[in-house]
């Protein structure tokens, strides 16, 4: 089961759960993400989000990653699509002194500040947003900067020119590897001490 998060009005796929702020047509459950999350511990294969984290104040985002990490199971994947700034940044730096800026990267620095919900309360850097999402409990923790792979028709390419996906893994059960692998060394000396061996 897969949990998107902060869906909007995108289309519902199979074993996937929408929850967005708003109550959209395709959204099967509303609420805020900044509140604790409605679901148990460990219901979860993947997290994922799509130019929402930017739309949330930075200090908020922790408790948000928590929560997140609280839903996933041992070993589930957290994937956020959102704007980089670092992408973006050059983009101004070459085109602005040109009179090339477009509305794509209004659009990215500042959201849709007349629509509620939709303007953006933080821009963030790669590696900040890497940072957090470690010091959470993620592991294997990375960017993409070349768009991810799975999302389909899902996003606004013109708008994820500047974007990036900083995704990460949550550890697997380590009681359950261990209860294994005791398991594995009491078969091992129990043949051992089977004289007919």
């Amino acid at each position: 089961m897969r949990l998107h998060l902060g869906s909007g009005s995108i289309e519902r796929t199979e074993n996937t759960i929408n929850l967005d702020i708003q109550n959209h047509e395709n959204v099967d459950v509303v609420s805020d993400i900044r509140d604790p999350l409605p679901f148990d511990n460990d219901m979860f294969e993947e997290c994922f989000s799509f130019h929402v984290i930017e739309h949330i104040h930075k200090h908020i985002v922790p408790s948000v990653l928590q929560e997140i990490y609280r839903v996933l199971k041992p070993e589930g994947r957290i994937s956020m699509l959102l704007p980089d700034c670092l992408r973006a940044s050059i983009y101004i730096s070459r085109f602005y002194k040109k009179g090339c800026l477009d509305e794509i990267i209004k659009l990215h620095y500042y959201g849709r500040p007349e629509e509620p919900h939709q303007s953006h309360l933080w821009g963030w850097f790669g590696e900040d947003l890497m940072q957090l999402v470690k010091d959470v409990g993620f592991y294997n923790v990375g960017i993409n900067r070349e768009g991810p792979e799975d999302i389909g028709s899902m996003v606004h390419e013109e708008q994820d020119m500047y974007a990036m996906t900083v995704s990460g893994m949550k550890p697997p059960d380590l009681q359950d590897e261990n209860k294994a692998l005791k398991r594995q060394i009491e078969e091992l000396l129990a043949q051992k001490k089977d004289p007919s061996e």
